[in-house]
């Protein structure tokens, strides 16, 4: 199963592995893996990932205002090589603070999509791969739950912190201008928007 040796882009940032966030379901002879950059500049219009042998695979890159500029990795979790089943899990972080979850699982069988009420939003099937992320806006267990035909899996949850000092509500997923508040100004903005599991709340 192939790692992951290096990721740039068209504007020079820095890429670096999410911790340990590489699973391997060595059986199937897949891996999922999640990188980051932090403070990224701006103007990126292409990502090259280089593999260490020649490989078939995906990515989806997700781009988050509100992190933290200096050190935004929390806490990163991988399930390697899980038995087979329907229902294979994302792995829960406890996050430390508000901030954004992301999950990514390769499973043995078909993917469906995320199980029905589960907060995360799904953001890409591509390639049979499950991505998807969660704002979230306090410490606390966060986790994806997919729906899949039988097989085998990986997964790598990571979570983001929000930088020190922004509101909670700047990543709450209904404040659609990140003003931090939750106000008409917004519900004028979700006109014609289709929120989705956003799972948002408000007056």
């Amino acid at each position: 199963v192939p790692t992951t040796t290096s990721m740039t882009d068209n504007a020079g940032n820095s890429y670096f592995q999410a911790g340990s966030a590489r699973a391997v379901d060595a059986g199937a002879g897949q891996m999922v893996d999640i990188w980051y950059a932090k403070n990224s500049r701006s103007g990126a219009t292409s990502v090259t990932i280089t593999p260490s042998s020649p490989v078939t695979g995906a990515a989806t890159v997700w781009e988050f205002s509100g992190a933290d500029l200096a050190a935004p990795l929390d806490q990163t979790l991988t399930l390697n090589s899980q038995p087979a089943t329907t229902t294979p899990s994302g792995g829960a972080v406890t996050a430390s603070s508000g901030g954004v979850v992301v999950s990514v699982v390769v499973p043995g069988g078909s993917m469906s999509g995320l199980q029905m009420g589960n907060g995360f939003i799904s953001d890409s099937l591509n390639f049979g791969v499950g991505w998807a992320h969660l704002m979230v806006p306090a410490a606390g267990t966060y986790g994806a739950q997919w729906s899949t035909s039988n097989g085998t899996y990986a997964a790598s949850t990571v979570s983001f912190k929000a930088a020190t000092g922004t509101s909670t509500g700047a990543l709450n997923a209904c404040d659609l201008n990140s003003d931090g508040a939750i106000n008409s100004t917004d519900v004028s903005l979700s006109v014609n928007m289709a929120l989705g599991q956003s799972a948002c709340t408000a007056n």
